[in-house]
């Protein structure tokens, strides 16, 4: 195997890889939702003590914030096999990277600035000031603390 088709084959791994924690990232909050959605209406649907409420809707909470800690891991790992491609794109292929990803990490670029072609023609999105990424994080932390309220609300027998 040629040095060229090794680097060819790292930069189709690096993008099956990306490719498959993206798809795992979006459909997490949705794991999330159905699974607190389900445990929400098992509570209040299906027992009337309300230490056991607080049980269930405790272990909705603790189930959420366990799939948040993945959510985030799957993000941390899709952003490394990202900045891997790009590297590659600029290093190896000497192309300037493609604007696929949002913008990369500010040590990358520093990183890359020998390569005053690396970035051309990269805009910002122009009237976006969140990214969906953050809107899903935000999400799962409402629908935790949410959680949370009425499991203690539960095992203090308060009604809202």
């Amino acid at each position: 195997m040629s040095r060229e088709d090794f680097i060819v084959g790292q930069y189709r791994e690096c993008g099956r890889a990306a490719a498959l924690y993206d798809n795992a990232i979006w459909q997490i909050p949705s794991a999330a939702f159905l699974i607190s959605g389900a445990l929400i209406t098992l509570a209040y649907g299906y027992t009337n003590i309300s230490f056991i409420r607080g049980i269930v809707l405790t272990i909705a909470a603790v189930w959420t914030f366990i799939l948040f800690i993945v959510m985030n891991k799957h993000m941390f790992f899709v952003l490394k096999q990202k900045e891997k491609m790009i590297c590659i794109e600029v290093e190896e292929f000497k192309i300037s990277s493609l604007q696929r990803f949002s913008q990369p990490r500010k040590e990358l670029k520093e990183r890359l600035t020998k390569f005053d072609y690396a970035f051309d023609g990269w805009e910002s999105p122009k009237g976006i000031t969140i990214g969906a990424h953050r809107i899903l994080k935000i999400g799962m932390v409402i629908l935790s603390v949410m959680l949370l309220i009425l499991a203690i609300s539960n095992f203090f027998s308060i009604n809202f």
